[in-house]
């Protein structure tokens, strides 16, 4: 099953297929294709990075 990926004129193909995953993510595509379950990380992992970029953005302010 081929996947589409849109990439923006202006940004990276890294950028876009990391932007891709956040959608999956989001819309929980896990539910309709097996295969991101296995490949996106489990939800404690989220959860732990989800931790780590809010961090990261307090350490960016000061």
């Amino acid at each position: 099953m081929g996947v589409k990926i849109v990439v923006r004129e202006d940004e990276s193909i890294e950028r876009a297929v990391s932007r891709f995953k956040r959608d999956v993510i989001r819309s929980h595509a896990g539910d309709k294709w097996p295969w991101c379950r296995s490949f996106y990380a489990s939800p404690s992992m989220l959860r732990n990075r989800n931790k780590s970029r809010r961090q990261r953005r307090y350490s960016n302010g000061q």
